[in-house]
């Protein structure tokens, strides 16, 4: 049981520094742009929105903001979604009821793409380096069949081979 302990010990312990790396890898600081740079797209921002506003009908308040999708800096990218995200609600009010399901589609979309390029380099991985930690701290320390090998000498090596913290309990 002791190598057992040792194993979970040390999976344990390599599951828990890929979480934090992973973890750490979510939270980089996006690189800033240049002054210029912001500004312009802060300019575009304020057109934007007065744009949006002021729209008559739900086509150009899409087609405003639908020129966001040009945005490539990842910063700027994050902060025109969460643009998107404060004027979805009056592009919304502009659609009739029949066009609402759709209109939602469509912001959905276009946040969802400049979401995708707001995000920092490395962060899909560790998403994904997240997810199977979650899996593999769910997963069992030994497959079945070394089980099955096992409780052919003992029962209790069976019974917690996988659980070998439970064993001194």
């Amino acid at each position: 049981m002791k190598a057992a302990s040792d194993m979970q010990k040390a999976k344990d312990e390599a599951l828990e520094n890929a979480h934090k790396a992973a973890q750490q890898m979510l939270v980089q600081p996006l690189e800033k742009v240049d002054d210029v740079t912001a500004e312009i797209f802060n300019e575009k921002m304020r057109e934007i929105q007065a744009s949006v506003t002021f729209a008559t009908n739900v086509k150009r308040a899409l087609e405003a903001l639908s020129s966001l999708l040009d945005t490539q800096e990842p910063i700027l990218a994050k902060e025109a979604a969460e643009a998107i995200q404060k004027l979805a609600s009056e592009v919304i009010a502009l659609a009739n009821e029949d066009e609402k399901q759709q209109v939602k589609q469509q912001l959905g979309r276009i946040h969802s793409k400049l979401y995708e390029r707001g995000l920092s380099e490395g962060v899909q991985e560790a998403k994904e380096a997240l997810e199977t930690v979650k899996a593999m701290r769910e997963s069992n320390l030994m497959p079945q069949v070394v089980i099955d090998f096992l409780g052919s000498y003992s029962r209790t090596l069976k019974e917690y081979a996988n659980r070998p913290y439970d064993y001194n309990k």
